[in-house]
């Protein structure tokens, strides 16, 4: 279960819709969570780190969705 964190968001519909293409109904994506923040100090802006269930995603706030270009998605399911 993904634990409470302040500020953050579920996936959007074409996130959900992405996810679901490569991992099926083997993720409960409900619990999944996006934070627009570091996970800790060390994780430079550009770095993605997702623990226990939550995709820490610094300055995620600027873009329209996860996966909204080639590189984005790539990033957003690995």
């Amino acid at each position: 279960m993904a634990t409470a964190v302040k500020h953050t968001r579920a996936l959007l519909p074409v996130e959900l819709q992405e996810a679901q293409k490569v991992f099926g109904s083997t993720i409960d994506f409900s619990k999944v969570q996006v934070a627009n923040k570091p996970y800790s100090l060390l994780q430079g802006s550009g770095h993605v780190s997702t623990v226990k269930g939550i995709m820490y995603w610094p300055n995620s706030s600027n873009k329209t969705s996860l996966v909204e270009t080639p590189h984005d998605a790539h990033v957003f399911i690995h």
